[in-house]
């Protein structure tokens, strides 16, 4: 049998699952190699436990056993034990397989992603019985031992595979060119006739440099003895004329903001992508910039794939594959997230739906109830986006739109608006079947409600404690320097304990960078929703406090929102302004003295004053006088103010009045401050300053210089 990618990784995750058993609990397994092989993925075994992991391929690491191996194995098994023995020990059971896959996937993965780039891996699901899953390919062997017989697979879906095949291809190919290009005494001419994809070098000007693969011409679609050197890129790729001026608008930007952003942002910004040239082949550019010695910029290589097949096949698999995706759509969703943060958003929910409901059926029927009514759904709304819960999502924005028709009128109408409280109860009450929904779901994913203390005894060696636990033991540690201090004890002693207190308060700490991998999928998101092109881009990172960062996760939804819907304009209104139609966000994280500063801008159209003033005045925000005699910064401020929009409509992200104001008010009850600068037609930028103290807990211990 030919080595497949399929078989290499299975037959190292294999070796990996039998050490990290052995060192476990010291059973022994011995991999049958005469069991390798390419076989569709089903699991045959009573239980399987697996890792999903994305990227540019998607797929699954599994294993797949008994429930009585699985005992036998822990050394939990005895004569005469019946499936309900066995199903009291799940608990067991899938701590220990969870903790064995997520070891063995770790040692695995450094090859799977030498191939294919940073992959994202998702948490382990534990799942019994029979397990329906699409005609899909995998790397398959077993492994036998005196506790019975287990089960190894490594999965890839058919687009995965395909682009795995072709990766591995290429790279098999490019290779062998190579060598030859070696032996022929590293004759650049010679590699360049050898090499198996279109590739051509091009400088600041868009022209394309002497120099290029062979088969250039005819993956674009031009005669194979066409004259390439000198040609535009955009002639080259037959993209039309009208791309030229905006690509080279590109490469000034690219040049000019070399070793400043990140490449691989500036690539966002790139008007040209997977498009459909004028000769009817679909073209696929990559780049990669080519460095002088002293580290600038000297061109780009410019790689291209015809995919015009590649796409037919691809849209006819994901007609095949469609029902698929509609039956784990809400799996994706739960698997996406942590269990405990899944427990924890059905908790919450289930509150917010119980407060809503109790306000509905209250006796009162006043401006408060429905303001009270409003903020309840609204939060529900906004936790079920940053969690991508679309369903409840979508119910959330329904009862708001509800609730706004009563909540917009100057007097009550009984009648009338008696059947919008009819509406909004179906809507409490579907909204419920949601979350109960979600709830089984979870439960039939093979978790299970545990104290702190069962997933300590299921988690060894790692343990569990409390933030406050934390911040006690910091604390304490503290109160012996200050003592030791008080004492005279020797310097150097109370630097040690003063180092000690800082690292028990770092353990409250986690990297800033997380925020910028969360924020990168809700920007992708809502700008497609919107009509609209972004990219991303995370200047700068460092520790912050856990619970710190996840309410300033909640602020940056918002104002990501905010930036997308208000601030950035669409493609052609940014060609037009003689903008790139890919708009910018950046997010930066920085520390000055006493204070975390993170600021987060767009380069959008900014914010016009005038229109703030004459919104102020219609809404009763200000007097005329008083609005005519406002300053840029008072108008600005207006924005912070609840039930204060610029926007005529409602819609899905904005145009209630509430989302700053819920920014400013969560960041002064850190103790912080939020400013808001803004200049027409280049952007906004919102600055957030946060004392240091509270957003990073060890520096609290490390703020006096002992001499």
């Amino acid at each position: 049998m030919p080595v497949s990618i399929l078989t290499d990784i299975v037959e190292s995750f294999a070796s990996g699952v039998c050490g990290n058993i052995r060192d476990m609990v010291g059973s022994e397994f011995e991999i049958r190699a005469d069991s390798l092989s390419e076989t569709k993925f089903v699991p045959a075994r009573g239980m399987a436990v697996m890792i999903h992991f994305t990227g540019a391929i998607q797929g699954e690491f599994a294993l797949s056993l008994s429930e009585e191996t699985a005992a036998k194995v822990l050394g939990m098994w005895s004569d005469g034990m019946g499936p309900g023995d066995l199903r009291e020990m799940r608990g067991d059971f899938g701590g220990f397989l969870k903790e064995c896959l997520n070891t063995s996937v770790g040692q695995a993965m450094p090859s799977l992603e030498r191939e294919f780039d940073a992959l994202t891996f998702l948490p382990s699901v534990l799942i019994y019985g029979e397990l329906e899953y699409p005609d899909v390919p995998s790397g398959y062997i077993s492994m036998s031992g005196p506790a019975g017989d287990l089960d190894c697979y490594f999965v890839l879906n058919l687009m995965g595979l395909e682009l795995g095949d072709r990766l591995q291809a290429a790279l098999k190919a490019l290779g062998e060119s190579a060598r030859e290009a070696t032996a022929a005494k590293r004759s650049v001419t010679s590699m360049l006739e050898a090499f198996p994809s279109a590739l051509v070098t091009v400088g600041r000007d868009g022209k394309v440099r002497p120099g290029y693969a062979r088969i250039t011409p005819e993956t674009v679609g031009l005669d194979r003895d066409a004259p390439i050197p000198g040609l535009h890129m955009v002639e080259l790729l037959g993209l039309g004329e009208k791309l030229v001026r905006e690509t080279n608008f590109w490469l000034e930007v690219v040049y000019d903001k070399w070793g400043v952003i990140p490449f691989k942002d500036l690539l966002g910004l790139c008007p040209i992508c997977e498009t459909e040239n004028e000769r009817g082949s679909i073209l696929l550019p990559k780049w990669v910039p080519l460095r002088t010695e002293d580290g600038s910029l000297d061109g780009l290589l410019l790689m291209v794939e015809n995919v015009t097949e590649k796409r037919r096949v691809e849209s006819e698999m994901k007609k095949l594959s469609k029902l698929h995706e509609e039956s784990v759509e809400l799996v994706t969703q739960i698997v996406n997230l942590e269990p405990d943060e899944v427990q924890d958003f059905v908790y919450d929910s289930s509150g917010l739906l119980r407060e809503a409901e109790e306000i509905v059926q209250s006796a009162s029927r006043d401006r408060q109830f429905i303001e009270t009514l409003y903020r309840t759904v609204h939060t529900l709304k906004g936790n079920s986006g940053q969690f991508q819960f679309k369903g409840l999502q979508k119910l959330a924005l329904e009862i708001e739109d509800s609730i706004s028709q009563i909540r917009e009128k100057s007097e009550w109408d009984e009648a009338d608006d008696d059947v919008q409280v009819a509406k909004i109860q179906q809507g409490l009450v579907e909204a419920e079947g949601y979350v109960r929904r979600l709830e089984e779901l979870r439960g039939k994913l093979g978790q299970k409600e545990e104290s702190a203390e069962e997933k300590v005894a299921r988690s060894t060696p790692s343990v569990m404690a409390q933030l406050s636990d934390i911040e006690s033991v910091a604390a304490t540690i503290w109160g012996v320097h200050q003592a030791g201090r008080a004492l005279g004890w020797p310097q150097g002693t109370l630097s040690l304990i003063s180092s000690a207190a800082a690292s028990a308060a770092a353990l409250h700490e986690i990297d800033f960078g997380r925020m910028g991998r969360t924020l990168t999928g809700v920007i992708g998101k809502v700008a497609a929703r919107l009509g609209k092109k972004a990219t991303f881009s995370l200047a700068g990172t460092g520790p912050i406090d856990i619970e710190v960062l996840r309410i300033l996760h909640r602020c940056m939804v918002h104002l990501v929102n905010n930036s997308l819907d208000h601030g950035l304009e669409k493609p052609s209104e940014r060609l037009a302004a003689g903008k790139l139609e890919m708009g910018l966000l950046v997010l930066e994280y920085s520390r000055h003295g006493e204070s975390l500063d993170i600021s987060f801008s767009d380069d959008g159209a900014g914010i016009d004053p005038e229109s703030i003033r004459t919104k102020a005045i219609e809404k009763g925000f200000m007097e005329p006088t008083q609005a005519q005699a406002a300053s840029h910064a008072d108008l600005l401020d207006l924005l912070f103010r609840s039930g204060f929009s610029t926007r005529e409509k409602v819609g899905e992200f904005s145009g209630r009045g509430v989302g700053l104001d819920m920014v400013r008010d969560t960041i002064h009850s850190l103790g912080g401050k939020i400013h808001l600068e803004s200049v027409a037609g280049r952007g906004t930028t919102f600055r957030i300053r946060i004392p240091i103290s509270i957003a990073i807990p060890s520096t609290r211990f490390l703020t006096e210089v002992e001499v």
